[in-house]
């Protein structure tokens, strides 16, 4: 049903935005294999999120981190 895809949708999201917090603890404790780890479930959850306004910031955030730990 579309209320259960919203849902699916919503909890995509929140996983999302935990590890997106969780990459940039990470970040800070320069732990970053778990850092680059964290940014790609990132990525993974919210390219399935619904649209929603703060999705296209935390992914183009994530993409830029990511980008960055390449070569780590």
């Amino acid at each position: 049903s579309a209320q259960s895809g919203q849902y699916i949708g919503q909890c995509q999201m929140q996983l999302g935005s935990a590890y997106f917090a969780n990459a940039q603890i990470y970040m800070q404790q320069n732990n970053l294999r778990q850092a680059k780890e964290n940014f790609r479930k990132t990525i993974e959850f919210l390219t399935q999120a619904p649209d929603l306004p703060q999705k296209d910031e935390i992914l183009k955030v994530a993409k830029e981190q990511m980008q960055r730990l390449k070569h780590s």
